[in-house]
Protein backbone atom coordinates (compact mmCIF):
# COMPACT_ATOMS: atom_id res chain seq x y z
CA UNK A 1 0.00 0.00 0.00
CA UNK A 2 1.46 3.53 -1.12
CA UNK A 3 2.04 6.02 1.62
CA UNK A 4 3.43 9.09 2.32
CA UNK A 5 4.30 12.07 -0.33
CA UNK A 6 4.01 9.65 -3.38
CA UNK A 7 0.17 8.84 -2.42
CA UNK A 8 -0.40 12.39 -2.37
CA UNK A 9 1.31 12.64 -5.86
CA UNK A 10 -0.96 10.34 -6.87
CA UNK A 11 -3.89 11.55 -6.21
CA UNK A 12 -2.70 15.59 -6.75
CA UNK A 13 -0.09 15.98 -9.30
CA UNK A 14 0.44 19.73 -8.48
CA UNK A 15 1.35 18.50 -4.60
CA UNK A 16 5.07 18.53 -3.51
CA UNK A 17 7.67 16.05 -5.33
CA UNK A 18 8.89 13.38 -3.27
CA UNK A 19 12.31 11.24 -3.98
CA UNK A 20 11.69 7.84 -1.83
CA UNK A 21 8.74 5.44 -1.91
CA UNK A 22 7.06 4.52 0.96
CA UNK A 23 5.16 1.59 1.73
CA UNK A 24 2.87 0.08 4.13
CA UNK A 25 3.34 -4.03 4.25
CA UNK A 26 0.19 -6.05 4.43
CA UNK A 27 1.70 -8.63 6.48
CA UNK A 28 3.31 -8.36 10.02
CA UNK A 29 6.28 -9.33 9.66
CA UNK A 30 9.10 -7.33 7.76
CA UNK A 31 11.08 -10.17 6.21
CA UNK A 32 7.74 -11.57 4.83
CA UNK A 33 7.00 -7.87 3.52
CA UNK A 34 10.38 -7.60 1.88
CA UNK A 35 10.19 -10.78 0.58
CA UNK A 36 6.98 -10.04 -1.28
CA UNK A 37 8.26 -6.77 -2.58
CA UNK A 38 10.93 -8.69 -3.97
CA UNK A 39 8.85 -11.13 -5.59
CA UNK A 40 6.30 -8.33 -7.15
CA UNK A 41 9.34 -5.90 -8.52
CA UNK A 42 10.72 -8.98 -10.25
CA UNK A 43 7.77 -9.34 -12.72
CA UNK A 44 8.16 -8.43 -16.38
CA UNK A 45 6.79 -5.72 -17.35
CA UNK A 46 8.06 -5.61 -20.89
CA UNK A 47 9.63 -2.15 -20.41
CA UNK A 48 13.08 -3.45 -20.08
CA UNK A 49 13.47 -2.05 -16.95
CA UNK A 50 14.57 -4.20 -14.16
CA UNK A 51 15.55 -3.53 -10.11
CA UNK A 52 17.75 -5.10 -8.29
CA UNK A 53 18.11 -4.73 -5.06
CA UNK A 54 21.46 -3.21 -3.93
CA UNK A 55 21.15 -2.34 -0.29
CA UNK A 56 19.20 -2.34 2.56
CA UNK A 57 19.24 -0.74 5.95
CA UNK A 58 16.80 -1.47 9.13
CA UNK A 59 15.36 1.44 10.79
CA UNK A 60 14.13 0.15 13.69
CA UNK A 61 11.35 1.88 15.37
CA UNK A 62 11.21 5.53 14.72
CA UNK A 63 10.52 8.10 17.26
CA UNK A 64 7.73 8.83 15.38
CA UNK A 65 5.40 6.26 14.92
CA UNK A 66 7.41 3.56 17.18
CA UNK A 67 4.31 0.78 16.65
CA UNK A 68 5.79 0.37 12.91
CA UNK A 69 8.99 -1.14 12.41
CA UNK A 70 10.68 -0.25 9.19
CA UNK A 71 13.80 -1.01 6.84
CA UNK A 72 15.04 1.09 3.64
CA UNK A 73 15.63 -0.87 0.41
CA UNK A 74 17.50 0.39 -2.43
CA UNK A 75 16.90 -0.77 -6.09
CA UNK A 76 19.38 -0.36 -8.79
CA UNK A 77 17.22 0.27 -11.74
CA UNK A 78 19.76 -0.49 -14.87
CA UNK A 79 17.02 0.17 -18.80
CA UNK A 80 19.04 -1.87 -21.00
CA UNK A 81 22.24 -1.11 -20.83
CA UNK A 82 21.84 1.92 -18.97
CA UNK A 83 22.46 3.07 -15.46
CA UNK A 84 19.09 4.83 -14.15
CA UNK A 85 19.23 6.15 -10.63
CA UNK A 86 18.14 3.99 -7.40
CA UNK A 87 15.33 4.52 -6.07
CA UNK A 88 15.04 3.95 -2.36
CA UNK A 89 11.88 2.36 -0.65
CA UNK A 90 10.63 2.50 2.46
CA UNK A 91 9.07 -0.23 3.97
CA UNK A 92 7.21 -0.24 7.47
CA UNK A 93 5.13 -2.90 8.81
CA UNK A 94 3.19 -2.80 12.45
CA UNK A 95 -0.27 -2.07 11.91
CA UNK A 96 -3.00 -1.39 9.69
CA UNK A 97 -5.09 2.13 8.55
CA UNK A 98 -8.45 2.97 10.05
CA UNK A 99 -9.94 4.54 6.68
CA UNK A 100 -10.96 3.02 3.60
CA UNK A 101 -8.44 1.81 1.84
CA UNK A 102 -9.06 2.97 -1.74
CA UNK A 103 -7.78 1.33 -5.43
CA UNK A 104 -7.59 3.82 -7.91
CA UNK A 105 -5.43 5.28 -11.05
CA UNK A 106 -2.70 7.34 -10.64
CA UNK A 107 -3.02 11.31 -11.75
CA UNK A 108 0.30 11.61 -12.15
CA UNK A 109 0.80 9.27 -14.75
CA UNK A 110 3.07 9.80 -17.88
CA UNK A 111 0.72 8.81 -19.86
CA UNK A 112 2.78 6.91 -22.39
CA UNK A 113 0.77 4.42 -24.75
CA UNK A 114 2.98 1.77 -24.46
CA UNK A 115 3.72 1.83 -20.87
CA UNK A 116 0.81 -0.19 -18.74
CA UNK A 117 0.00 1.97 -16.08
CA UNK A 118 -1.37 0.03 -12.58
CA UNK A 119 -4.01 0.69 -10.39
CA UNK A 120 -2.22 2.08 -6.88
CA UNK A 121 -3.62 0.94 -3.31
CA UNK A 122 -3.23 4.25 -1.72
CA UNK A 123 -3.28 4.58 1.71
CA UNK A 124 -6.84 6.19 3.23
CA UNK A 125 -6.64 10.15 3.32
CA UNK A 126 -8.17 9.82 6.78
CA UNK A 127 -5.11 8.34 8.34
CA UNK A 128 -2.62 10.35 6.13
CA UNK A 129 -4.17 13.72 7.85
CA UNK A 130 -3.29 11.90 10.91
CA UNK A 131 0.18 11.34 10.90
CA UNK A 132 0.52 14.56 9.49
CA UNK A 133 -1.40 16.50 12.13
CA UNK A 134 0.35 14.35 14.71
CA UNK A 135 3.34 14.88 13.22
CA UNK A 136 3.33 18.83 13.40
CA UNK A 137 2.22 18.11 17.02
CA UNK A 138 5.07 16.17 19.04
CA UNK A 139 8.20 17.47 20.45
CA UNK A 140 11.42 16.01 20.16
CA UNK A 141 14.92 15.65 22.12
CA UNK A 142 14.99 19.02 24.66
CA UNK A 143 11.50 19.75 23.82
CA UNK A 144 12.56 21.15 20.11
CA UNK A 145 9.38 21.40 18.20
CA UNK A 146 8.64 19.80 14.68
CA UNK A 147 10.38 21.36 11.97
CA UNK A 148 8.50 19.52 9.36
CA UNK A 149 6.76 22.77 7.64
CA UNK A 150 6.39 20.31 4.33
CA UNK A 151 3.43 18.83 6.66
CA UNK A 152 1.12 21.77 6.71
CA UNK A 153 1.79 22.28 2.86
CA UNK A 154 0.15 18.75 2.24
CA UNK A 155 -2.85 19.12 4.78
CA UNK A 156 -3.31 22.86 2.96
CA UNK A 157 -3.62 20.81 -0.34
CA UNK A 158 -6.14 17.93 1.16
CA UNK A 159 -7.90 20.34 2.40
CA UNK A 160 -8.32 22.23 -1.01
CA UNK A 161 -8.33 19.41 -3.85
CA UNK A 162 -11.81 19.04 -5.16
CA UNK A 163 -11.43 14.96 -5.27
CA UNK A 164 -13.87 11.74 -5.10
CA UNK A 165 -12.19 11.53 -0.96
CA UNK A 166 -15.15 11.88 0.89
CA UNK A 167 -13.33 13.02 3.92
CA UNK A 168 -16.06 12.34 6.85
CA UNK A 169 -15.53 14.11 9.72
CA UNK A 170 -16.08 10.82 12.49
CA UNK A 171 -13.88 8.69 10.16
CA UNK A 172 -11.08 11.79 10.43
CA UNK A 173 -11.44 12.07 14.46
CA UNK A 174 -11.07 8.37 15.38
CA UNK A 175 -8.08 8.65 12.74
CA UNK A 176 -6.71 11.50 14.67
CA UNK A 177 -7.60 9.90 18.08
CA UNK A 178 -5.75 6.72 17.27
CA UNK A 179 -2.84 8.17 15.79
CA UNK A 180 -2.05 10.90 18.89
CA UNK A 181 -3.31 7.44 21.19
CA UNK A 182 -0.57 5.39 19.43
CA UNK A 183 2.33 7.82 19.43
CA UNK A 184 1.36 8.77 23.39
CA UNK A 185 -0.06 12.28 22.70
CA UNK A 186 -2.69 14.72 23.99
CA UNK A 187 -4.94 15.54 21.41
CA UNK A 188 -5.91 19.60 21.63
CA UNK A 189 -9.04 20.61 20.50
CA UNK A 190 -7.28 23.07 17.87
CA UNK A 191 -4.15 22.73 15.56
CA UNK A 192 -1.13 25.27 16.67
CA UNK A 193 1.80 25.62 14.03
CA UNK A 194 5.43 26.56 15.93
CA UNK A 195 6.37 30.04 16.31
CA UNK A 196 9.02 29.28 14.09
CA UNK A 197 7.65 28.30 11.25
CA UNK A 198 7.47 30.37 8.08
CA UNK A 199 10.48 30.28 5.72
CA UNK A 200 10.19 26.66 5.29
CA UNK A 201 6.55 26.66 4.58
CA UNK A 202 6.73 29.81 2.34
CA UNK A 203 9.75 27.72 0.15
CA UNK A 204 7.58 24.34 -0.31
CA UNK A 205 4.40 25.52 -0.72
CA UNK A 206 5.93 27.31 -3.90
CA UNK A 207 6.83 23.96 -5.33
CA UNK A 208 2.66 23.00 -5.55
CA UNK A 209 -0.21 24.30 -7.82
CA UNK A 210 -1.65 25.50 -4.02
CA UNK A 211 -2.73 29.94 -4.24
CA UNK A 212 -4.08 32.05 -2.13
CA UNK A 213 -1.89 30.14 1.12
CA UNK A 214 1.67 31.21 0.78
CA UNK A 215 2.01 32.07 4.15
CA UNK A 216 1.57 29.86 7.62
CA UNK A 217 -0.73 32.20 8.76
CA UNK A 218 -2.91 31.81 5.75
CA UNK A 219 -2.48 27.97 5.76
CA UNK A 220 -3.55 28.16 9.36
CA UNK A 221 -6.51 29.95 8.64
CA UNK A 222 -7.74 27.23 6.23
CA UNK A 223 -6.85 24.68 8.95
CA UNK A 224 -8.89 26.35 11.82
CA UNK A 225 -12.43 25.46 9.11
CA UNK A 226 -10.55 22.10 7.60
CA UNK A 227 -9.06 20.55 11.08
CA UNK A 228 -9.58 22.68 14.11
CA UNK A 229 -13.77 21.24 14.22
CA UNK A 230 -12.84 18.00 14.17
CA UNK A 231 -10.26 18.32 16.56
CA UNK A 232 -12.56 19.93 19.04
CA UNK A 233 -15.30 17.14 18.10
CA UNK A 234 -18.03 19.05 17.14
CA UNK A 235 -17.73 18.57 12.86
CA UNK A 236 -20.21 16.65 11.07
CA UNK A 237 -21.22 15.11 7.86
CA UNK A 238 -18.22 15.16 5.11
CA UNK A 239 -15.43 18.17 4.06
CA UNK A 240 -16.02 20.64 0.96
CA UNK A 241 -13.16 21.81 -0.25
CA UNK A 242 -15.11 24.68 -2.20
CA UNK A 243 -17.02 26.04 0.77
CA UNK A 244 -14.79 25.06 2.64
CA UNK A 245 -17.05 23.83 5.35
CA UNK A 246 -18.19 20.56 7.22
CA UNK A 247 -21.87 19.39 6.84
Amino acid sequence: MLKGGNALLARVPEARTARDVDLLGRVEDLDDAQRELELLVSEDLGDHFTFALSRTKDQGRGDAQPYLVGRRLVFDTPLGTKKRGPISVDLVVGTQPIGQIRSRKPQDILGLSKLPNAVYQLHPIEDHIADKVCAMLESHAGGMPSSREKDLVDLVIMALVDDEWAIEAGSLRQALRIESRRRKLDLPDRLVAPSSWGSGYASQVKQTAVQGFATVEAAMGLMRDFLDPVMAGVAAGRWDPRSRRWG
